[in-house]
């Protein structure tokens, strides 16, 4: 059977067996995938997704909507927790080895989310954040926000 979801990511970090499932998100739905194409669940957030899943070491899986909302959802389907902003989050999350979640956003803040779906911090920029951050060894996070005439990217960190 082929599979007619346009969008499909990797979950790492597999189940005890070792497989491997995928999370597939077309418009404002993520489905849990088995390795046989077999559907798990699915999740749907207010509005559209467009940020790629990321997977925290405990299978929790983070991403962004349209509804303004960056989600945590356990690997069974079920929501975990919700986390709003003032705008559109595009930018697929990054999570820290503390298991810290970090995410931009539409409203031009760069977000840190605590595992239980807290605000630790937030970084205002001076354009939106559609990129997605990335988490140096040394725990730096960069990140890349859009401008109207040019894009900056920013380093923040220890």
């Amino acid at each position: 059977m082929v599979a007619k979801h346009r969008h499909i990511e990797p979950n790492l970090s597999g189940d005890r067996s070792g497989r491997h499932d995928l999370l597939r998100h077309v418009h404002r739905q993520a489905l849990g995938v088995g390795p046989d194409g077999s559907r798990k669940w699915i999740f749907r957030a207010g509005l559209e997704i467009k940020s790629s899943p990321a997977i925290g070491a405990d299978g929790t899986i983070y991403f962004g909507s349209r509804d303004r909302k960056c989600y945590a959802v356990r690997p069974d389907g079920k929501k975990k927790w919700e986390f709003r902003t003032g705008g559109w989050v595009d930018s697929s999350p990054a999570v820290a080895t503390d298991g810290m979640v970090c995410f931009g956003s539409w409203d031009k803040v760069f977000y840190a989310v605590n595992p239980d779906g807290k605000a630790r911090w937030q970084f205002s920029t001076a354009g939106p954040i559609v990129s997605s951050p990335a988490i140096g060894a040394n725990g730096t996070i960069y990140f890349v926000l859009m401008m109207i005439s040019f894009t900056h990217w920013l380093q923040m960190g220890p």
